[in-house]
């Protein structure tokens, strides 16, 4: 899996993460209003500069998004949402959420969700949320998810180091 999402060669450089978004907007947006999905972000105004491979790193946030959107298919389209946010974590770095409203994800242990060939999907292959974890490691970042108390859907959340 590694080797997949470096064969066309690491290419870092320092990127404002709120630029990465703003690139990648219209094509997660174009997806959502076909799900009827609404979409709404919050870009810190803090330095979110990290030292990335940018195209990687979009992949991920648009596969992220593209779970989210798909698992709100069956739920009443007054409540499909999905939030999109960049906030700077200090010391820790940079983190990127995902969050949508839909059913949420199976009772499963937090390894197996990013495991291979691991799907909620029926037609699903499995490979979207291991390739995300796959290149959020070779980033030195970390991939996980939360569950909103009281609420459906589910967070994902993505950790960067911050550029030095």
């Amino acid at each position: 899996m590694r080797e997949f999402t470096c064969n066309r060669g690491f290419q870092r450089q320092v990127i404002d993460l709120r630029s990465l978004i703003e690139d990648i907007r219209s094509l997660i947006e174009i997806r959502a209003r076909d799900h009827g999905v609404s979409v709404s972000y919050a870009l810190d105004d803090a330095n979110c500069e990290v030292e990335c491979d940018e195209v990687l790193i979009q992949q991920v946030v648009i596969n992220l998004a593209v779970n989210g959107i798909e698992a709100m298919s069956n739920i009443p389209a007054d409540r499909r949402r999905l939030h999109i946010s960049i906030a700077s974590r200090e010391s820790k770095g940079v983190q990127i959420t995902v969050a949508d409203t839909g059913p949420g994800l199976p009772k499963v242990s937090p390894d197996q969700i990013f495991t291979s060939f691991f799907s909620t999907k029926n037609s699903g292959l499995g490979i979207g949320l291991s390739l995300c974890k796959s290149i959020v490691d070779t980033h030195e970042g970390h991939v996980w998810f939360t569950r909103p108390e009281g609420s459906s859907g589910v967070c994902f959340h993505v950790m960067l180091p911050r550029s030095s």
